[in-house]
């Protein structure tokens, strides 16, 4: 990879990038061209980072269609972004992202310009087989898992540590699986990465649940979602490794 007079690595005009920071400074760094990068130390993950400080699956960044976020996946040792531990974050240019003992710094490829975000999906909840309540969606991501830091934290054996993430990219609402060990399922087929729909079900484990708009909760179940919502935990893709 180039380098400038200074030793400091070079991405190409308009690319996307983690830049490698602090003690890591020089290294190459690593484009952000995938609508969505797995960060962790899981050799199949698209940023390999190898130290025990880094969760198998530690984070993921997706390209939201006018702007990147960041979202922690329940990690061991948590995710900063210019020194602040956040849960989910929206990344801006010029920010130092911190996994583990690894930082880097962001940039987005354009400069700094402000980038015209996308419409954001139709606020929805899961509503979940044998519970009453649907379950709310914070923010931009819903992490379900086994681990009790998950947003929605499973205790059956079957499910996976970190399972499976729900997440808004480019307008839509999309599913992801983690690697999980026994798959996930939407409308009765496996699946790694796809939209979802409103009225999709989806199986994690032996739970299935629906995803619902919001508005079909009822007034008393929006009250109660609002108020869980406010106590909300802080917490085809082709692998690229990149081992420091």
């Amino acid at each position: 990879m180039a380098r400038t007079a200074d030793s400091q690595p070079t991405t190409a005009a308009g690319v996307p990038a983690l830049v490698p920071h602090g003690r890591f400074k020089g290294k190459p760094a690593m484009p952000l061209g995938r609508p969505v990068t797995i960060v962790g130390a899981r050799n199949r993950s698209h940023l390999h980072l190898v130290s025990p400080s880094v969760s198998k699956s530690h984070a993921m960044i997706v390209n939201a269609g006018g702007g990147f976020y960041v979202r922690d996946l329940a990690s061991r040792t948590h995710v900063h972004v210019n020194g602040q531990r956040v849960r989910e974050a929206e990344l801006r240019e010029g920010d130092i992202l911190g996994v583990g003992a690894f930082t880097f710094r962001f940039t987005d490829g354009a400069g700094g310009p402000a980038r015209r975000p996308a419409a954001a999906p139709v606020p929805a909840v899961l509503r979940i087989g044998g519970r009453n309540l649907p379950h709310p969606i914070v923010g931009r991501s819903m992490l379900i898992g086994r681990r009790p830091t998950c947003d929605l934290a499973l205790e059956e054996l079957d499910v996976s540590t970190t399972h499976a993430v729900i997440f808004q990219m480019s307008g839509k609402w999309f599913l992801r699986d983690l690697g999980s060990r026994t798959g996930t399922f939407v409308n009765g087929t496996a699946v790694h990465q796809q939209p979802l729909e409103l009225g999709d079900h989806v199986k994690v484990g032996e739970l299935e649940m629906t995803l619902v708009a919001a508005s079909e909760a009822g007034a008393a179940g929006l009250e109660e979602l609002e108020d869980l919502a406010g106590t909300a935990p802080l917490a085809g893709d082709e692998p690229l490794d990149l081992i420091f």
